[in-house]
């Protein structure tokens, strides 16, 4: 089976203007130049900040590498187990796709698309043994090319983050939905209800 890449670990040394660096002993397999293999290891201040804010825009998020080896060995924060996912689904519980990795749709080629929308069907459906026909968009993150994508690769609906209550008119790819937030009051929930 494929695996799909879930998080990259990057590694700085040094930040610092390269007339501050300090001499760093260079690899055994450098070759000519010393000067040059020596700042090898120290990116400059503003390519350090370029790429933070690159990650920032593009909604990457750093994460402890605690977590990352948590979720590797299944014992991922706030999420269930396989073995728990089984056991709801054997329980009638509907399973349903959420990606495979949680990221912002629209900002995907369309050969990462298709592998986050039909890899976490498969995936799902492996170990429940049930159907998955339905999506919601990480983020409510979605456009035309990404319901397109959903519908290509088997999803009969997908629910968003838009507010609005579901009337005949509306879009099996566009339901809307009310998120509930930790300060919704009794009388806003309410509201949420025909």
């Amino acid at each position: 089976m494929l695996a799909f890449p879930v998080a990259t670990i990057l590694c700085y040394h040094e930040v610092d203007p390269p007339q501050d660096a300090h001499v760093t002993v260079p690899r055994l397999s450098a070759k000519g130049d010393g000067e040059p293999e020596m700042l090898r290891y120290t990116a400059t201040p503003e390519n350090f900040t370029a790429q933070l804010d690159y990650l920032q825009q593009s909604g990457y998020h750093v994460i402890p590498l605690a977590r990352l080896v948590d979720f590797l060995e299944g014992r991922g924060e706030h999420a269930l187990t396989w073995p728990e996912v089984e056991q709801l689904a054997r329980d009638g519980v509907d399973v349903e796709s959420h990606t495979l990795t949680h990221p912002f749709l629209t900002a995907l080629d369309p050969a990462s698309l298709d592998r986050e929308l039909a890899g976490s069907r498969q995936e799902i459906e492996k170990h429940t043994g049930k159907p998955v026909r339905f999506l919601a968009y990480p983020y409510g993150d979605y456009n035309p090319a990404v319901m397109e994508s959903a519908a290509h690769d088997g999803y009969d609906a997908a629910v968003t983050t838009s507010r609005g209550p579901i009337t005949p008119e509306a879009q099996p790819l566009q339901l809307q939905r009310y998120l509930v937030h930790n300060d919704t009051t009794l009388e806003e929930f309410k509201t949420f209800l025909p």
